[in-house]
């Protein structure tokens, strides 16, 4: 069954009682995933992979095991109680049956101390994760790989490949689904999420993303929790990032998009910037995003999507703004339709543009 994405605008522009022309494209060209050498850190190079022009998806973490979700909540529901987590935390690692001690993230670099001696990195090779599911049941997996992002131009992002037992056949398999590049990694990131999407905070519990999942896809797109730029510090990015890749419109952890959708992403600090215009893949301005959610929107993501109770309860939250104009903060050219009264536009951080996209079936 193929896809195609029509061009036009949609759901809040209809409240707007607004029309535009409608063009149909062709799916997205396949991306392909090399290994890299040995990393030596270099400046970004231009381009779309280095600026906003990526896919993103709905689930948070990214893990599934034979097909079934094992972690990763994607968020689909629309339960808001807040306090229930939505992903997999780390409880325990062991070598060779031994507990390692004080355990702790540097940036995404897992470290450690077995008989006295500082272990990091690739020293875990081996190790086995004794991690929390949602449900407080405990599940292991083993890091059998741990390498440096290739796409990762810093040198910064630690990628670790998860396997795990399959309890019907005995065999090994990966623990993470597989990302756009066919890959299935994980990188490690202190805090947990809950299920209406928001951040919890710690210093000590931690979680391994899969880089399926958008809460490492934001990550590898620069959006670094433990990192300050300009002074800022990118916690709040990284919590804006995965609310505007899920289109979680409302912070209420509901998606609102498919995966494998085109968007581009650009933010105040210019982490990533807009991409020039293809017009063999127009994009339009979608949303202005908050860690809370979308601040303004456009249009909805899918066309599909905006007839789901879950997206009617969300835009009841939006007003409409025409004829008055408002336009984004991060872009003027980002023009508004309809904005949500319990969001400051100074809580914007990020703006993205996406196609008008429906499933034909």
């Amino acid at each position: 069954m193929k896809r195609y994405s029509l061009m036009s605008m949609d759901g809040w522009l209809r409240r707007a009682g607004v029309m535009l022309l409608v063009s149909v494209i062709g799916p997205a060209a396949a991306h392909a995933q090399t290994s890299a050498a040995p990393c030596t850190p270099k400046a970004q190079q231009s381009g779309p992979v280095t600026q906003g022009r990526s896919l993103q998806g709905r689930s948070l973490q990214g893990r599934s095991l034979q097909g079934r979700s094992l972690q990763g909540r994607s968020l689909q529901g629309t339960s808001l109680q807040g306090a229930e987590p939505a992903v997999a935390t780390v409880k325990q690692v062991l070598m060779k049956g031994a507990p390692v001690q004080n355990l702790q993230l540097r940036g995404t670099v897992l470290v450690g101390s077995l008989n006295g001696k500082e272990i990091s990195g690739t020293d875990f090779i081996g190790a086995t994760l004794i991690q929390e599911d949602v449900d407080g049941s405990q599940f292991q997996a083993t890091i059998s790989k741990v390498q440096i992002d290739p796409q990762d131009a810093s040198c910064e992002v630690m990628l670790y490949t998860l396997t795990t037992t399959n309890p019907t056949t005995g065999a090994a398999e990966d623990l993470c689904d597989a990302d756009p590049f066919s890959q299935s990694w994980a990188t490690p990131v202190y805090g947990s999420w809950d299920i209406t999407g928001a951040h919890i905070p710690s210093t000590t519990k931690f979680m391994f993303a899969c880089t399926s999942g958008v809460i490492a896809k934001c990550i590898r797109w620069g959006y670094r929790p433990w990192k300050t730029v300009n002074g800022r510090s990118l916690m709040d990015y990284h919590q804006t990032c995965t609310r505007m890749a899920r289109a979680d419109y409302c912070g209420d952890g509901v998606s609102h998009t498919e995966d494998g959708t085109l968007i581009d992403m650009y933010d105040n600090l210019k982490i990533q910037k807009k991409s020039p215009i293809d017009l063999k893949k127009p994009l339009l301005f979608d949303a202005a995003w908050t860690p809370r959610g979308a601040y303004c929107v456009t249009k909805d993501r899918w066309l599909n999507l905006s007839r789901l109770e879950s997206m009617a309860v969300c835009k009841a939250k939006f007003t409409q703004i025409l004829p008055l104009v408002e336009s984004s903060p991060i872009d003027l050219l980002d023009v508004c339709l309809v904005k949500r009264g319990d969001l400051s536009r100074k809580d914007v951080l990020m703006d993205n543009q996406s196609g008008i996209n429906i499933k034909l079936k």
